[in-house]
């Protein structure tokens, strides 16, 4: 029997649709500000603190919008405190669109990480249906 006690580990995420219930001005205004500055608060808080965040199209906002948070969010994806995750570059629907299309959003989301922060994510955001097919192929095109 083992000395260790069990430890269970937590990663804060984030998910933020583009829009949903409010317009894509409110996100620009108020939600990816308060994502980039509520956590680097906590990465300063608390020294151990890791967090998600999902969506290449997200990133691409705070890259334009934000430019100078930008560069800290850098820092930290570099420190691996700040995890990029979410491959698509935009979430959507999943069911109607094409694997085609399905995969080309896969790709470019996966591209603008891998040149902006020189890794890519393998995280699927809610492709049930097709993801098995969509890991297999991931597989030989990551």
């Amino acid at each position: 029997m083992s000395d260790l006690k069990p430890r269970i580990y937590t990663v804060a995420t984030a998910h933020l649709d583009t829009s949903w219930n409010w317009d894509f001005e409110t996100t620009l205004r108020e939600y990816i500000p308060a994502t980039l500055r509520d956590n680097f608060a906590l990465f300063e808080k608390y020294p151990d603190y890791r967090f998600s965040f999902e969506g290449s199209y997200r990133y691409e906002l705070m890259e334009e919008y934000y430019p100078e948070e930008f560069e800290k969010l850098k820092e930290y994806v570099a420190q691996g405190r700040w995890n990029v995750t979410g491959s698509a570059y935009e979430n959507g629907d999943v069911n109607i669109p094409s694997p085609e299309a399905l995969f080309r959003n896969i790709l470019y989301g996966n591209s603008y990480f891998d040149k902006t922060f020189g890794k890519r994510s393998t995280d699927i955001f809610r492709l049930y249906h097709a993801k098995a097919d969509l890991e297999l192929g991931l597989r030989h095109t990551l």
